[in-house]
């Protein structure tokens, strides 16, 4: 992949996870309740990106443990332009849904929860962004969790889109 495709695809991933192209509501799925798993923790980065190159260093992702509960994800977001990193925090954690995990993702101090269903591999993950096509408002996280457990099996609810993530070397 070319230096080009490649920040083309980085500024796609970074705007989608910044902008909100994934579902949002205001209200989470649920409590953090979920123990966070520990191998989730560390670096990560996306399975398609080649991460030895020097021509434009990649977005990375550092997963932390906040309170066994909730994590912080630090995106590392590499600059041409300042040929620096730039750090985006988000805080992070598991509601299960049937036997589903998924990711509530909330930036800074925004009031949105953006949601992704967790798929493990062996030694990675797959992040499945919930579709932006729905319309619905929720105003309980009761109501949430029981629109997503009625239509998670369904293709359609997720965004074509999946990202697989190995461990940083």
């Amino acid at each position: 992949m070319n230096i080009l495709n490649r920040f083309a695809f980085l500024a796609v991933f970074a705007a989608v996870l910044l902008s909100g192209c994934p579902f949002s509501s205001s209200v989470p799925i649920g409590s953090p309740d979920v123990k966070v798993p520990q191998k989730m923790m560390g670096k990560w980065i996306d399975k398609s990106v080649n991460e030895s190159t020097e021509e434009a260093p990649p977005t990375y992702y550092v997963l932390s443990n906040i309170d066994g509960y909730k994590f912080k994800i630090e995106e590392n977001n590499f600059s041409s332009t300042d040929k620096k990193y730039s750090k985006t925090n988000y805080t992070a954690y598991i509601s299960m849904i049937g036997d589903d995990e998924f990711l509530n993702i909330i930036q800074g101090n925004s009031e949105l929860y953006y949601f992704y269903k967790i798929e493990w591999k062996e030694n990675s993950f797959i992040l499945h962004e919930v579709t932006n096509n729905i319309k619905e408002k929720f105003s309980s996280s009761a109501d949430l969790k029981a629109f997503i457990e009625k239509y998670k099996n369904l293709s359609f609810f997720y965004n074509s889109d999946a990202v697989s993530y190995v461990r940083m070397k």
